[in-house]
């Protein structure tokens, strides 16, 4: 017979918007593994709320403001955390939130950005490790009104092979998201900065890529694999799929023609399925062999790289303007040393942004 868990109904705050989320009690403690800091007493009405509740065959009903689906138990937290990422942060009014690592060096902030695999997250494990203050691994939370990052204390999500790269032995909790994560938390507590650095990462120039390809790497979580034939349908019969090697829902999609994010999710969600997991090209990392490469870039070049990385990049424009938007980041950037940076070696490039 299997073990049944009590319900437990949980309030998390992220800035001006709230979460409410009722699990089952084995689920809730899993996910305050990663989201525990934000938590809190229910002080107002939830923006969103998320219901779990028990189903049948492994699976579990998920409600999210009135839309039901079931869903297997074990992807409940990758919903979960699609729902935070892609609703909660999207909507958030008081800050501007981006994809990317922050810390806090000597009281100046550093903002790291950079597509999935560049290493923000091992560059940020291995600066705690040596005894700085990382703010985020993940998001990057600029308050305007006073002019200075502010620490997001999500706990960090760390591939297990990463450990090997830095002098951490690997004892935390384990958990599955798009795939097994170990879950580290921030050494450091509420930590604020004013923005002094911008650091964008890059591939080499000389990095191997499937010439003439369009390279994506999605998480879908459905009964089949009929949104295949649906985005066939859509862009082309030149998409080929394939299982990728992490498993767990993940495939490879490759085309001659770029695959737009939109015509992907509405192909899956003709089969009934959800897009949880989403990268513009097959992760790799970093050479680690190599030296890192810092080059200065213009304040102009900066905004341009670090606009595609703002999560509320909508919401920013509906209450503001495009305008607004982009003058406000120009101005924000204008203060900071900006550059671009290849990374070699874990430490050398660790150094590289503290000291740049």
């Amino acid at each position: 017979m299997r073990k049944t868990h009590k319900p437990m109904t949980a309030h998390y705050r992220f800035y001006d918007r709230t979460l409410d989320v009722r699990l089952p009690q084995d689920l809730l403690i899993q996910w305050d593994l990663l989201y525990g800091a934000f938590r809190e007493e229910l002080a107002d009405p939830a923006s969103i709320t998320v219901v779990c509740s028990e189903s049948d065959n492994g699976r579990v009903v998920l409600d999210v403001d009135g839309r039901s689906r079931k869903v297997a138990r074990e992807s409940v937290l990758i919903y979960l955390q699609d729902v935070v990422q892609n609703q909660v942060f999207a909507s958030v009014r008081t800050h501007m939130l981006w994809h990317a690592a922050a810390w806090n060096v000597n009281e100046n902030g550093v903002m790291i950005l950079g597509e999935s695999g560049l290493g923000k997250t091992t560059l940020s494990l291995a600066e705690q490790v040596a005894g700085g203050c990382v703010m985020s691994d993940e998001i990057a939370a600029w308050n305007p009104e006073k002019n200075h990052l502010e620490s997001f204390p999500r706990a960090m999500a760390v591939r297990p092979t990463t450990f090997r790269f830095v002098d951490e032995t690997e004892h935390y909790h384990r958990l599955h998201l798009d795939e097994e994560k170990a879950i580290v938390p921030l050494a450091h507590g509420q930590a604020a900065a004013p923005l002094r650095k911008v650091v964008i990462l890059g591939w080499a120039l000389d990095e191997p890529v499937a010439s003439g390809e369009s390279i994506c790497e999605v998480n879908v979580s459905a009964a089949d694999t009929q949104w295949q034939a649906a985005l066939g349908e859509a862009i082309g019969d030149d998409v080929v799929f394939s299982v990728h090697p992490d498993g767990g829902g993940w495939w490879r999609c490759r085309s001659l023609q770029p695959i737009p994010t939109s015509t992907l999710e509405s192909a899956i969600t003709v089969s009934g399925g959800f897009l949880t997991g989403f990268h513009r090209e097959a992760r790799r990392r970093p050479d680690y062999s190599r030296s890192p490469v810092l080059t200065p870039l213009s304040t102009d070049d900066a905004v341009k790289g670090v606009l595609s990385e703002l999560l509320n990049a909508r919401q920013w424009m509906d209450a503001e303007s495009p305008a607004y938007l982009l003058g406000h980041v120009r101005s924000v950037l204008s203060t900071a040393d900006c550059f671009a940076c290849v990374p070699g070696r874990l430490d050398e490039t660790r150094q590289a942004i503290r000291l740049c």
